[in-house]
């Protein structure tokens, strides 16, 4: 019998040929997929005899696929599938459809031109699919339509081709044979990792020169965007916050004296604060995950902190001062440029922090960075 197995039909013409092989290629849409989703994944075939071949027969079977793999509406290029149950698989619960078998309804005729060829040159053509629903499991889950190891020929994958003439023999590629080859692929589950794309304020790159600075003297505000939702809150270490020093090096992590948290408003957003006053002035710091943060690609932002510098031209002068002072009384936002203590509201404590701090500017990158 066959067992959680497909099978198409197709009669069809070809003079004798000699006997070669083929191959199954399934070809998944995703990668990694979605724990839970449905995938449809193609199912190409291509042989290498040299001559144009005109299948007659197409049997998959499934019994190795892992059975965290539910499969379901296998679709073939040509005919109607008829679906029939098969209970017989073994260690199935008994009365339960735990297995499938397919087959292609009707006689599609003797006429070559009508059929499923596979050209000569080796080019893969699209016999079919299955839909796929995964685990919720990270990991990679094997769909296998070839049940290989099976010691009986009968019971794993063929490819058929001839009229079962005196002169046009059938003939076989069978995966028991080893000429028929191919037929499985990993599916790997999991979320694809999402990558930097900008911050706010705009900090440098490696290798770039001055970007926007930082200009408060506690709880500054970096808000990083990526390409998709940001997996999870990272916790300290998952990514480091360290002084930039010469020849290229890194001070002493400072990540556990920053909060961490995803924006409300934008799920692609991480929100990072200096919670204790922990940078200082004049000095050039990075933001980096270094593969610790999982679900995200490696990535190193740069901002140089300078007290004061509220129209961002990374010095502060008379115009920060005056700048702040013509916004004095005016509520403050988490991250505004004026509020230079922090507390909240634009006042004249701000203003005195940008006089006391005048002539500070953003220094040069130590070398190597």
């Amino acid at each position: 019998m066959i067992k959680r197995g497909l099978a198409l039909s197709l009669v069809l013409g070809l003079a004798s040929i000699a006997q070669a092989g083929a191959v199954v290629d399934l070809v998944p849409p995703c990668d990694p997929c979605a724990g839970g989703a449905t995938v449809t994944v193609d199912i190409l075939l291509n042989q290498d005899t040299g001559s144009d071949v005109y299948v007659r027969l197409a049997e998959l079977h499934m019994d190795d696929t892992d059975p965290a793999l539910v499969l379901s509406n296998f679709q073939w290029a040509f005919g109607a599938v008829g679906h029939y149950k098969d209970e017989d698989l073994a260690g199935g619960p008994a009365g339960v459809a735990c297995a499938y078998y397919y087959e292609v309804v009707g006689d599609l005729g003797p006429n070559p031109g009508a059929q499923l060829l596979l050209p000569a040159d080796g080019s893969q053509v699209l016999i079919g699919a299955v839909d796929v629903t995964l685990p919720l499991a990270d990991g990679a889950y094997t769909l296998d339509v070839m049940n290989a190891d099976e010691s009986d020929p009968d019971l794993n994958a063929v490819v058929a081709f001839g009229f079962d003439l005196g002169d046009d023999p059938v003939t076989s590629w069978r995966a028991f044979d080893g000429n028929l080859t191919g037929g499985q692929v990993a599916i790997n589950v999991g979320s694809a990792a999402i990558s930097y794309v900008s911050s706010a304020p705009a900090g440098a790159l490696p290798g770039e020169a001055l970007a926007s600075t930082l200009p408060r003297l506690t709880d500054n505000i970096v808000k990083l965007t990526f390409s998709g939702n940001v997996p999870a809150v990272p916790a300290a270490g998952e990514i480091e916050i360290n002084e930039l020093l010469a020849a290229g090096g890194f001070g002493a992590d400072l990540s556990a004296s920053f909060s961490f948290a995803i924006d409300g408003g934008d799920p692609t957003v991480l929100v990072i604060q200096d919670t204790s006053n922990t940078l200082q002035n004049e000095t050039w710091y990075a933001i980096r995950n270094l593969g610790a943060w999982a679900g995200v690609s490696n990535f190193e932002v740069q901002y140089a902190l300078v007290y004061g510098d509220s129209d961002d031209n990374a010095r502060t002068d008379a115009l920060d001062v005056n700048n702040i002072w013509l916004n004095r009384g005016d509520p403050a936002p988490p991250d505004s440029r004026q509020d230079v203590d922090a507390n909240g509201r634009v006042d004249a404590l701000d203003v005195n922090s940008a006089w006391l701090n005048r002539n500070s500017a953003a220094p040069a990158k130590p070398a190597g960075h």
